[in-house]
């Protein structure tokens, strides 16, 4: 065991003390928001948006909507010294009130999550965090128009207020458009546990999809072991079980004329999707070179060693399944048909994505993947799939870099560097 003591005595006098130097295009908070002596004082300022459009609060703050429509927007509470246990308190005046009602933002470990203010609470500011106001607005009761009053917020001692202007349009938002889709971590077999349909796992499905669609879940993610799938799938127009026929009569299962394919065993969980909401679907597939294809799709679906993974003839049958199942989804008032095709892939395996996509293409499915590392920094790989890709999935850090890339002329420079042993 070594002697850390005397080793950090001798090793320490050698160390370089810190040295400091300004960051370039650095400014310092006080100095970019223009924080006044009052607002040290008072312990706190306020602003508006977040990063690059951060600002200070304006005179009056604005709100625009359509008629019964509801906007959230939050007013930064930047603090600049501590406050424990301070007493938050807002009052809105009319003729706003009950058209806005505040909320706080609290977090923990693993959650955000903003909490209706009524009459007061204690809250909690740290020195040098933005802490979030909410104020959520409105439009249901009122009639299109201007309407001006103010929203008084104090903590503890301190107070201010801020004037408050709402403008409600004489038109209305469509009910039946969402700008996006909220997909879970969550496959249909995850929702079933499992791939039977049975009165409990109905249950089951049936709570854990009213609580996905009451945090906005749209998305059923077919994503499936195709094994136990296929044992539920009929021949259409026959009471045959595709698996069964696949092992003793390959004869009824031509490569050149595969039949049409019956999944209504699965019929009550679309139900039950469409119950809540659940209507945009997707499903997935691994590249067409897997192993994994032989025993996943192909020995199920026409017999075992007929098509081996990563032909031609594999591409037709997989193309075949997707193209049904994509009928069946139809045929039952589903929207979307995105397919992903594989996950977070590197430069090298882009011809594989491509390949996989021209299949997911032919079936009808709109072939997407998870964008990330070098491929959404990268203008040549973006330009190499974008025309196999019906959506981008990027990670949020690469949000920014995969923009500029779309957004900006971009220039590729090749650099060598020579480096010397030792």
């Amino acid at each position: 065991m070594p002697d850390w003591d005397k080793l950090a005595k001798s090793v320490m006098p050698t160390l370089l003390p810190p040295r400091f130097s300004d960051v370039v295009g650095w400014v310092d908070e006080a100095t970019k928001f223009g924080i006044t002596e009052a607002e040290r004082k008072r312990g706190f300022w306020m602003s508006i948006g977040k990063k690059e459009g951060k600002q200070r609060l304006p005179a009056t703050l604005e709100v625009d909507l359509p008629l019964d429509e509801e906007r959230a927007i939050y007013i930064g509470i930047n603090a600049l010294k501590d406050f424990t246990d301070a007493t938050l308190q807002v009052e809105v005046s009319e003729p706003l009130k009950g058209s806005v009602q505040p909320g706080w933002e609290v977090s923990g470990e693993n959650f955000v999550a903003v909490e209706p203010l009524k009459n007061q609470r204690t809250v909690k500011l740290s020195a040098g965090i933005e802490h979030r106001l909410w104020i959520l607005v409105n439009s249901h009761a009122k009639r299109a128009g201007i309407y001006s009053g103010r929203v008084k917020v104090q903590i503890s001692e301190q107070q201010f207020v801020v004037p408050f202007k709402v403008r409600i349009w004489n038109v209305r938002a469509p009910r039946d458009h969402r700008p996006f889709s909220v997909r879970g971590y969550g496959t249909i077999g995850d929702f079933a546990g499992g791939y039977e349909v049975t009165p409990e796992n109905l249950r089951r499905m049936d709570a854990l999809f009213r609580a996905y669609a009451a945090i906005g879940g749209n998305v059923l993610d077919w994503t499936v072991y195709w094994a136990p799938v296929l044992a539920k799938v009929k021949i259409a127009g026959t009471n045959e079980v595709l698996t069964e026929v696949a092992k003793n009569q390959q004869d009824k299962l031509p490569l050149d004329n595969l039949p049409a394919l019956d999944f209504s065993y699965f019929d009550p969980w679309l139900k039950l999707a469409k119950k809540y909401g659940i209507t945009r679907v997707e499903t997935y597939l691994d590249f067409i070179e897997s192993s994994t294809w032989q025993w996943r799709l192909l020995d199920p679906a026409i017999g075992k060693g007929r098509v081996k993974f990563g032909t031609e003839e594999a591409e037709r049958v997989i193309e075949w399944v997707l193209r049904e199942l994509r009928r069946y989804f139809q045929g039952h008032g589903f929207t979307g048909f995105f397919c992903k095709i594989g996950d977070e892939i590197s430069p090298e395996h882009i011809p594989s994505y491509i390949r996989c996509a021209k299949v997911a293409s032919r079936a009808g499915w709109r072939p997407f993947t998870t964008i990330t590392g070098m491929i959404a920094r990268t203008a040549e790989h973006i330009n190499a799939m974008n025309p196999y890709c019906e959506q981008w999935q990027v990670a949020i850090v690469l949000k920014d870099d995969f923009g500029r890339l779309l957004s900006e002329r971009y220039r590729l420079e090749w650099k060598e560097v020579e480096l010397k042993a030792n």
